[in-house]
């Protein structure tokens, strides 16, 4: 990742981190998504959303306020 960009969430779900993603960028917050699963086994590695570093505390107002609890999701 470039400089200046800083990981706002993380999920095993690649559907929520398109919604996330496109709810930010709707906030005029630029938002790309890295995908680190594994293409062999789905379960194993997540997705993670990258945001300017000066846009980080938008993104995750955004996200808290999008039913999430914390910019990392935390999965049992």
């Amino acid at each position: 990742m470039e400089r200046g960009w800083v990981k706002a969430f993380e999920t095993s779900f690649p559907y929520r981190a398109s919604i996330i993603e496109a709810m930010l960028q709707e906030n005029d917050v630029e938002a790309v998504i890295i995908n680190k699963q594994d293409s062999a086994i789905i379960s194993i590695g997540r997705q993670e959303i990258y945001v300017p570093e000066e846009k980080l505390l938008k993104a995750l107002q955004l996200i808290n306020n999008g039913d999430t609890e914390t910019g990392t999701e935390e999965e049992e």
